[in-house]
């Protein structure tokens, strides 16, 4: 498995699966930075409390993502579908770009999304 992988499948499992929440979070370095649209924030207890108070407010989740190597780190192109707690249907699509350190582990997140659409489900 590919570190993007193992990121987009835990993060599916990690709604409810305490398991793959720490497996999701063994895959960030300590001092990972993750710029995202809603900020920037660094360290991975930092990191860990950000999701987890997101995964709150899901009751599903699917990722699909295609990768590649790039000159400046490994890129996914990727598209999610969430079912919320408060009754809408969320997608988005977009791009996210990881740097690993020496040690494999992300060290940087850089989280780009290109649309979102969210749909109350009647």
């Amino acid at each position: 498995m590919t570190i993007f992988d193992k990121y987009f499948t835990f993060w599916d499992s990690a709604l409810l699966d305490e398991s793959a929440f720490n497996e999701l979070m063994d895959l960030f370095a300590d001092d990972v930075v993750v710029k995202a649209p809603q900020g920037e924030v660094k360290g991975k207890d930092k990191l860990g409390f950000g999701i987890k108070e997101t995964l709150k407010n899901y009751f599903s989740m699917k990722h699909v993502w295609k990768e590649k190597n790039t000159d400046y780190g490994l890129k996914a192109t990727w598209a999610v579908v969430h079912e919320l707690k408060n009754g809408e249907m969320h997608a988005a699509v977009g791009v996210d770009i990881i740097q690993l350190n020496e040690s494999g582990k992300i060290k940087h997140l850089e989280i780009r999304p290109e649309q979102n659409i969210t749909k109350k489900i009647q």
